[in-house]
């Protein structure tokens, strides 16, 4: 019987400690995380509403990302100078603090409200979601979408998994929530697993990538990220158009903009040679949308390369300054600012 004290002993220390060491890291406020997501059966997947986590912003009561829990967001949604954000990470950009992101950036810059909807691989069919849903719950007048060059293929994927009432998009199934996820989300000590996992595989994929001898790998990256082909771009183009026609019941206008080509940033060759960034403008001025060029502003910096991380396809701080800049122009030049 010996052995079986022995067992109990060692799982009732094994629990102490476990829960000693949750205890310490919420002590301590070191709740990691890592873009944390749940499934959804109308966006196909969300953030976590009222959710917080360390290095990063908290999520509001509508799972959009917002600098503190004390921002009076419930007032300001009722500011029509209010400018709404759709997009996916390079919106959500939770690789920098909310007050370096081009969102947070333009809010400080022209003293009004900005309101971050991006979410991570999000696509203009998850907009027109957003737009129907969210967006009628703000009073302001102009939304911003941000466009990427996966999001052609990401439509028509998303796409498979639509639901339909009477024709029209109601959801985009992306099944059933994890209920022993969403528990081990609310521990810290479990986040601070995940979060040593990722790093370990991170620092193994980095090394893997460094001992590749691909001379040019940005070269063979604009070649993919140039593959849409002219039925996934009108197809985009088509749900951007239901949007603006969905704005424009609410009293919105919307302008769309895209993220200039890493690749060819990372090669000092931005942007002439981007033909569907070229495409993409060309099928929004044949829909009457307004396209802001933020792509000319990158052509323009004298270190191109600076604006992405090296190993990361996100922007840094440096290259979210040039796109807020680049946005704040072309909202005027388009008359778009109050």
């Amino acid at each position: 019987m010996n052995w079986i004290k022995n067992i109990l002993l060692v799982a009732a220390s094994l629990i102490v400690a476990l829960l000693l060491a949750e205890g310490i890291l919420r002590f301590m406020q070191i709740g990691c995380g890592n873009a944390p997501l749940e499934r959804s059966r109308i966006y196909h997947h969300a953030h976590p509403k009222n959710y917080s986590f360390l290095a990063h912003d908290p999520n509001d009561e509508f799972g959009s990302r917002i600098s503190h829990f004390n921002d009076n967001t419930s007032a300001e949604r009722h500011n029509t100078r209010a400018i709404v954000f759709m997009g996916d990470s390079f919106t959500e950009a939770t690789q920098v603090s909310y007050e370096d992101t081009f969102v947070g950036r333009i809010g400080k810059n022209l003293s009004i409200p900005t309101f971050n909807l991006g979410v991570s691989s999000y696509s203009p069919l998850l907009y027109l979601l957003q737009t129907r849903n969210k967006l009628s719950q703000f009073k302001s007048d102009l939304a911003l979408l941000q466009i990427f060059s996966n999001d052609f293929k990401d439509d028509i994927r998303y796409g498979e998994n639509a639901i339909y009432l009477d024709g029209k998009i109601t959801g985009v199934d992306g099944g059933e929530n994890s209920a022993l996820a969403s528990m081990l989300r609310q521990s810290y000590l479990a986040r601070f697993v995940r979060k040593s996992q990722l790093l370990i595989i991170a620092l193994s994929n980095s090394k893997k990538s460094d001992q590749k001898s691909d001379t040019n790998p940005y070269e063979k990256s604009f070649s993919h990220e140039q593959n849409i082909t002219a039925d996934e771009l009108s197809h985009t183009a088509q749900l951007i158009n239901k949007i603006k026609r969905d704005l424009s019941l609410q009293n919105k206008r919307l302008a769309v903009f895209m993220i200039p080509s890493k690749s060819l940033s990372m090669m000092h060759q931005c942007c002439e040679r981007n033909d569907l960034c070229h495409n993409f403008q060309e099928e929004m001025r044949k829909t009457g949308i307004t396209f802001l060029d933020v792509a000319k502003y990158f052509s323009a910096h004298t270190q191109q390369d600076k604006l992405f991380f090296e190993k990361d396809i996100h922007l840094t701080k440096k290259g979210h300054k040039v796109i807020a800049s680049g946005l704040i122009e072309e909202l005027n030049i388009h008359s778009l600012l109050k």
